[in-house]
């Protein structure tokens, strides 16, 4: 007994079972977190290990070679790419899409515990995954006129950060910017001369007199008291008066020799909100939480303390970064997509069916297998999010296609046959059953083999087939149960068909007919047409623009400011403060301008780079905005030409969407030289880099390497560093002591409990050239002193800023931004003609990557997916049919399918892209549907009723044409909200709507004509008139 005859006799468990399961997806929908894009862990481990004031050919010799070697032999590893440069070593370990991450970590740090070589003085390597759900979801700026910095830093990360423990889903708060309190111990180098005193014998002193150490434990009578020495400084005072020496009985106290100045740490990072001086709180939630509730009770939070008087009426509070904003925007515009298609689909089934009873029988599907898919989403640890939601609208039309089917076959029973409802329903199900499940089978073939295969693709639309895959079984299941239990029993009064309705086919069916004939006789040349269709439609492809993801539009905006090596802080910040003041007078779009001179803060780590600033923009909603995202871009670009004589370059570039990498590198185009000498790839670079200056639509053309960084050369006399007494060691400590001071113990502030750092440091205006440095005193441990400049030969330099590496070899990368209304495949096509003729020496070599590369690898595993969902497709078909030569005939609507999908592209003016070629292998299970319900019937027809071929064909093709209008125009109006991309957010899928709607268009078009056609040449049918 077949499934549906067993649901037409018990209706009452089967609408119970689907009732459940709605149930259970309200529920556990309204669980789910939401967020923007599905959680993705990338195949990548990152090891970071500092040696403070090492130079970048030190940190390649001493540290970032031994660590590739560790790692590179790490199991499943196939990429080990290096940064050396000044003070830290940045290793990472890229690894098979399929592998463990968990698993990688713990490799790679056993292998790292393993490294015995690395130098005394380095810290721990740390390693950690590439985890985007640890990037802050929500930024806030807080800034003061009346406050200092110090203040104000202080107050946001001892204070304010307090009150939001305890969120659900908050994992940690980070502050940046402003200044950290310090007590600074300046010396005068003159008085340390008189008294032959050394900083390094000043740092050890301070540091012995600052202790709280535990005593043991004494008894007295019934009691056992604890015995601790209590020797912290209380004050300043306490510091000035630390004793640092004794000369023939006079104690020398601190204060003799420095000043004890509680100021603050130097201020190498500058960070500005709107112009304003400010410290940023960052906020980062747990992986599995709730993006828009943590944001949404932090900026809850945020309102109470501003209520309560916590944050003072003076603090201005400004909104930097939140995520979830736009992910409410685009989660709506896809909700919209998702209501609007169901809404069009309805309509569409409403106007073929001219029943309201039937209409609600055949468009209960869609919510019976949307709110199943929500509890199957939940079992498979799927979120709300952008791409999830985005499976659910692409399925939307196709969530009908197989309830249709299946009341158009009873209903025909019914009226036709005037049968028994029940017994034409059992009847009906079971004869249209096997095409239905075929069809749904194949959709699930084509999609499938998707996740079989690896890479950022994989990754990232994981979601989106799952859920697809899960509504279209759901439907299926649904189909084949609810629809004809409710059918037998809802329809028990509407056996006639409305005379409108009969008339509107019939009218439909004898034009098709008159269009049919003909087509028949051309069959021929039907298929001659179809060839040169599929050569233009090459053509078309080969002309296309590529990317490998769609552009999103969320309002922001990164401007990168780069002096020459060695520019001062104070010369970049100017520049900066200008830009700034500049870009709020010209643009009314932007909300926000965050900028950061002189470094940037990751977490609590901060990097340097005086001659660097990284300014960025969020604007005003969309809906709120006079342009695009573009539009805003080309303003900047118009605006910092005024300082192209300044000695900056400025880079203006479209934020890609937070979370989302394409690859190793995220620049559209990267051009990478291997080679072991530094000067020659420099010298490569610069001649690959002329080239592709002709080149237009490519932007922020440049190289990775920079051999322009000012250093003073420090070369010890080894001999007579011995006959001191010296260690390089102990050298390089005063020298470090003396520039940028040491930490040589904590103070502890009694009145707020906070500890800050005893720095010390000689008065910095004294050293200012090469001279000053070698009048630096060193004193040996028996009591020698001896000049820096006595020793050593200190003599100008300049070396390289970074040293890259990959697989263990040295590389330089040509690196270029996409300007707006150019595509990657475009630009890289003219890169490779331009380089064509360019060649290396035999060490020497060259390969193009970037986002290119990333595509390539995509494509490459896409175009795999797509041959296996073929074979998979025709598989099921021919256990279906028990034939090759019908599977064989449905096969010709892919190539269809395929053509309107670039026709579709070219006309909207889409780029290729991963997106698109998704759409692609979706369209070979989708395009066969129609094409199985005609060739299962014409079999049916041949067989039971004993037509000829031509009979079959002619029979057959009007009869099944109700249900393939249905289908087909379903599922291409629920794409139409998806294709058309209204609202915020909804970029991401909109090539993937055009590509199958256009796809789905063709294909219903073609096959009501080419699969007759076809059907008559492979079965050798002749025309009978």
């Amino acid at each position: 007994m077949s499934i549906s005859k067993i649901a037409i006799k018990r209706i009452v468990g089967t609408l119970v079972i689907a009732v459940l399961f709605c149930g259970l997806g309200i529920f556990f929908m309204r669980e789910q977190s939401i967020d923007m894009l599905p959680r993705i862990i990338y195949p990548q481990i990152n090891v970071r290990v500092s040696w403070e004031g090492a130079s970048p050919e030190e940190i390649e010799t001493n540290i970032t070679r031994r660590v590739e070697a560790a790692v590179a032999s790490a199991e499943d590893a196939i990429r080990v790419v290096s940064t050396a440069r000044e003070g830290v070593s940045l290793t990472n370990v890229y690894f098979d899409y399929r592998k463990d991450m968990e698993v990688a970590l713990n490799d790679v740090r056993a292998r790292l515990d393993r490294l015995n070589n690395l130098p005394d003085d380095v810290d721990r390597p740390s390693v950690g995954k590439a985890d985007p759900s640890q990037m802050p979801v929500l930024e806030v700026g807080f800034s003061s006129a009346q406050r200092g910095e110090i203040e104000m830093n202080r107050w946001a990360d001892r204070e304010l950060s307090e009150f939001f423990t305890g969120i659900p889903g908050l994992a940690s708060i980070t502050v940046s910017g402003g200044r950290f309190r310090e007590i600074k111990v300046i010396f005068d180098p003159r008085l340390l001369d008189r008294y032959e005193i050394s900083a390094a014998q000043i740092v050890r002193r301070l540091a012995e007199e600052n202790v709280n150490l535990p005593g043991g434990y004494i008894t007295s009578g019934d009691q056992e008291l604890t015995v601790r020495l209590s020797a912290k400084y209380a004050s300043l005072d306490d510091v000035r008066r630390v004793i640092v020496a004794n000369r023939e009985g006079t104690p020398i106290y601190l204060q003799q020799l420095a000043q004890v100045v509680d100021t603050s740490s130097d201020q190498r990072v500058m960070v500005r909100i709107n112009q304003t001086p400010s410290v940023l709180m960052s906020f980062i939630k747990q992986p599995n939480a709730n993006t828009v509730e943590v944001c949404g009770a932090v900026q809850k939070k945020i309102t109470e303390l501003q209520e309560n008087g916590i944050i003072p009426p003076d603090i201005k509070v400004s909104i930097v970064n939140n995520q979830s904003y736009y992910i409410i925007n685009a989660i709506q515009s896809v909700s919209s997509s998702l209501l609007f298609g169901g809404l069009l689909t309805v309509i569409v089934v409403y106007l073929f069916l001219r029943s309201f009873i039937r209409t609600f029988i055949v468009t209960l599907a869609m919510p019976v297998s949307l709110l199943t898919t929500f509890f199957f989403m939940s079992m498979f640890g799927i979120n709300i999010n952008m791409i999830s939601l985005g499976g659910l609208v692409l399925g939307i039309g196709m969530l009908l296609d197989n309830s249709i089917v299946m009341l158009e076959n009873i209903t025909r029973h019914q009226q036709i046959k005037h049968e028994d409802i029940l017994t034409a329903t059992e009847e009906a199900s079971t004869e249209i059953g096997s095409a239905v499940a075929a069809s749904t089978l194949t959709n699930l073939a084509s999609v499938l083999p998707f996740i079989m295969i690896s890479g950022i693709a994989v990754l990232l639309f994981r979601d989106l087939i799952i859920t697809i895959s899960v509504a279209i079984v759901a439907s299926l299941i649904t189909a084949l149960t609810v629809v004809p239990s409710l059918t037998a029993r809802l329809t028990r009064f509407s056996r006639r068909r409305r005379e409108t309705d009969r008339h509107f086919m019939n009218g439909l069916t004898a034009l098709y007919v008159r269009l049919l004939k003909p087509a028949l006789r051309l069959r021929w040349g039907i298929v001659f047409l179809l060839i040169i269709l599929g050569a233009l439609t090459y053509f078309s492809f080969r002309t296309s623009g590529s990317e490998f993801l769609p552009q999103i539009d969320d309002g922001r905006i990164n401007i990168g400011v780069y002096f020459p090596q060695g520019t001062a802080l104070h010369v970049t910040d100017a520049l900066v403060r200008d830009l700034e003041k500049q870009i709020l007078a010209a643009d009314e779009d932007v909300q926000t301008l965050y900028s950061s001179t002189g470094g940037a803060w990751f977490g609590g780590n901060v990097a340097q780079y005086s001659n660097q600033a990284r300014l960025n923009i969020q604007l005003v909603p969309l809906q709120q905005r006079k342009g695009s995202t573009n539009i805003s871009i080309g303003r900047i670009r118009e605006l910092i030409k005024k300082y192209e004589n300044t000695g900056a370059e400025i880079r203006v570039t479209k934020a890609r969407l937070r979370g989302l990498r394409v690859g190793a590198t995220e620049e559209a185009l990267e051009i990478k030289i291997f080679g072991p000498d530094i000067q020659r790839l420099n010298q490569y670079a610069e001649e690959v880099m002329e080239r592709l200056r002709a080149i237009e639509g490519l932007t922020n053309l440049d190289t990775s390497l920079d051999l322009s960084r000012p250093e003073l050369q420090i070369a010890l006399d080894r001999t007579r560093l011995s006959n001191y007494g010296l260690s390089a060691e102990q050298v390089g400590d005063t020298i470090r002591t003396t520039l940028t001071g040491l930490v040589a113990t904590p103070y502890t502030d009694l009145q707020f409990g906070d500890d800050f750092d005893i720095r010390v440091i000689y008065e910095r205006d004294r050293f200012t050239s090469a001279q000053a440095v070698g009048n630096i005193l060193l004193t040996s441990p028996s009591g020698f002193t001896v000049r820096l400049g006595e020793i050593a030969r200190i003599s100008d330099a300049l070396g390289p800023v970074t040293i890259e590496r990959e697989n263990q070899a040295r590389l330089v990368r040509v690196v270029a931004d996409a300007a707006p209304g150019f595509s990657v495949g475009e630009l890289a096509q003219q890169a490779r003609a331009a380089l064509a003729d360019y060649q290396l020496p035999g060490q020497y070599r060259m390969d193009i990557g970037g986002e290119l590369e990333s595509m390539r690898e995509s494509n490459q595993a896409l175009f795999s997916a797509a041959l296996l969902a073929v074979f998979l497709v025709f598989g099921i078909m021919a256990v279906q049919f028990e034939s090759l030569r019908d599977p064989l005939v449905i096969m010709f609507t892919v190539p269809f399918a395929i053509m309107g999908a670039v026709f579709s592209l070219s006309v909207t003016g889409t780029a290729f892209s991963t997106v698109v070629f998704l759409g692609i292998i979706l369209l070979i299970g989708v395009a066969v549907n129609n094409g199985i319900v005609m060739v299962d019937y014409f079999g049916t027809l041949r067989r039971e009723q004993g037509k000829t071929v031509y009979e079959a064909v002619l029979a057959g093709s009007p009869t099944r044409l109700r249900p393939v209008l249905m289908t087909s125009l379903t599922t291409i109006v629920g794409l139409l909200p998806m294709s058309l991309g209204l609202g915020e957010g909804s970029e991401m899928l909109v090539p993937l709507g055009r590509s199958v709607l256009g796809g789905m268009l063709l294909s219903f078009l073609l096959t009501l004509f080419v699969i007759p056609s076809v059907y008559l040449i492979f079965n050798g049918g002749r025309i009978e008139e």
